[in-house]
C-alpha cells in the first residue's frame, strides 16, 4: 500500500531539486531560488500539522529558544499558533502575547474555577471577597438580600431611610463638629434675596400739590332739623324797628345784651331734610415745591414659594448594612 501512494505521488507530482530548493508542483516549473521549499498548485492547499490544545500545550512544554518560528494549526480553537521561543503566540495577535478566552467556569461553594482555552485553568476563592461588616450598600430590592439588615434604625444602626449619604469631615473643616453617623437636618446656606430697583425714591414731577377727590362734595342729609344758637343767645329776624339799627343790635350799643329786632328766637325754622356743601378745595395740600417720595422696597419682596424640603433630583433604592 506505501508502495503504492509513492507511486501515486510521483505520478500525480512533479519533485525538482535544484540548489538545494525543493519544489512540489504538477507542472513542473523551476521552484524559487531562495526558497528551501516551493510547494506550487493551482487548486490545492498546504496542511500545516494539526494538533488537539492538549496535545499542543504539551508539545510547548518540549519546545525551546531554538524552536522559534514552529507553526501548528489547533483543531479545537480553530487557529493558528507559532512558537515565539517561550510560549504559543496566536497569528495575527502580535508578537509576545498569548491571549486567551475563557472555555468555562464552575462555582463550588465558594470556589470558582476558571478553565482557560490552553487547557488550564486558575481557582479563585470567592470567600476572600466577601464584604466587611457595617458596609452599606444600595439595592434594588423590596428586601435586603441573605446577610444584610435593612439600614431603618432598628437594633443601633442608622436610620437611612429618605436620607442622603455624605462623608464624615474626619478633619477638613468643610463639615465641622461630625461624628460617624451622626444625622443633620436641611439647611440653606446663608443669603439674601435683594431687590435692586435703580432708585428707591419716585422721580421728582416739579412743583405740585395733592389734591382731594372724596366721592361727593356734600355731606349726608341728616333728615329735617334746624340751628340754634349758643347757650343763652337768640337770633334776631324780621326788619328794623325804633332801636335797632339793622344789624340786631340796639343802637348805639356794639356788644348789647339782648338781641334786638322785630322778633327774636332761640332756633330757628325747621328746613326739611337737606344737605351742606363741602367745600374740598380747602383740602388740598399747599405746594411744596419739587420734590420726591420714598419707596418702601422690602414691600416688593416675593411671597413664600417651594415645598417641604430641599432637595435635588433622585432615585430611591433600599440602603442595607452588612452583618
Amino acid at each position: 500500500m506505501k508502495k503504492l501512494n509513492i507511486l501515486m505521488f510521483f505520478i500525480y507530482c512533479t519533485v525538482s531539486v535544484i540548489s538545494q530548493g525543493i519544489g512540489i508542483n504538477n507542472t513542473g516549473v523551476v521552484p524559487n531560488a531562495n526558497t528551501m521549499l516551493d510547494v506550487d498548485s493551482d487548486d490545492k492547499g498546504i496542511l500545516i500539522p494539526r494538533l488537539t490544545t492538549v496535545a499542543r500545550v504539551t508539545l510547548g512544554g518540549a519546545l525551546g529558544l531554538g524552536d522559534n518560528g514552529m507553526l501548528v494549526y489547533d483543531k479545537d480553537l480553530l487557529v493558528f499558533y507559532y512558537w515565539d521561543g517561550a510560549i504559543w503566540v496566536l497569528v495575527g495577535s502580535g508578537t509576545g502575547s498569548d491571549n486567551q478566552n475563557l472555555t468555562g467556569a464552575t462555582l463550588t461553594g465558594t470556589s470558582l474555577k476558571i478553565d482557560i482555552e490552553n487547557g488550564t485553568s486558575a481557582t479563585v476563592d470567592l470567600a476572600s471577597l466577601n464584604v466587611p461588616a457595617g458596609a452599606i450598600m444600595a439595592f434594588n430590592l423590596a428586601t435586603c438580600p441573605t446577610g444584610w439588615a435593612p439600614a431603618n434604625g432598628a437594633g443601633g444602626m442608622p436610620d437611612l431611610r429618605g436620607e442622603f449619604l455624605r462623608g464624615v469631615d474626619d478633619g477638613r473643616g468643610v463639615d465641622v463638629g461630625r461624628v460617624l453617623a451622626s444625622s443633620q437636618p436641611e439647611e440653606f446656606k446663608s443669603h439674601l434675596h435683594i431687590v435692586d430697583p435703580p432708585s428707591s425714591f419716585t422721580g421728582s414731577d416739579g412743583s405740585h400739590l395733592h389734591t382731594v377727590d372724596p366721592p361727593s362734595t356734600a355731606t349726608s342729609s341728616n333728615g329735617s332739623h334746624r340751628h340754634g344758637p349758643s347757650s343763652g343767645n337768640i337770633f334776631l329776624y324780621g326788619g328794623t324797628t325804633a332801636g335797632n339799627d339793622g344789624t340786631g343790635h340796639y343802637a348805639g350799643n356794639a356788644t348789647p345784651s339782648a338781641w334786638g329786632g322785630v322778633g327774636a328766637s332761640s332756633v330757628t325754622a325747621f328746613a326739611g331734610a337737606h344737605t351742606h356743601t363741602v367745600d374740598v378745595s380747602a383740602f388740598n395740600s399747599a405746594s411744596a415745591g419739587a420734590h420726591t417720595h420714598t419707596v418702601d422696597i422690602a414691600a416688593f419682596n416675593s411671597v413664600t414659594s417651594g415645598g417641604t424640603e430641599t432637595r435635588p433630583r433622585n432615585v430611591a433604592f433600599l440602603y442595607c448594612i452588612k452583618e
